[in-house]
């Protein structure tokens, strides 16, 4: 749906910007991926970005799956 406006995107959708800020972009093992951080230490993969189809075969990366977050502070 196309929303043409002249107001600032900020008043109209205010709470859009806060549930956004939990999500990062990241390489994951060579595979970019949306991940989700809750504030503990564990990132949740939300999405993965790649255009490769065998990317989205591989177990360790599937949407819901958990990585520690330590683990993407090392690499």
């Amino acid at each position: 749906m196309t929303f043409y406006t002249i107001m600032p995107h900020e008043q109209i959708h205010p709470h859009r910007h806060e549930e956004l800020t939990n999500y990062f972009e990241i390489m994951y093992n060579g595979i970019p991926v949306m991940v989700e951080h809750n504030g503990g230490t564990m990132l949740r993969i939300d999405r993965i970005l790649s255009t490769d189809p065998a990317h989205f075969l591989q177990e360790s990366v599937q949407p819901g799956q958990s990585i520690p977050l330590f683990e993407m502070l090392n690499n």
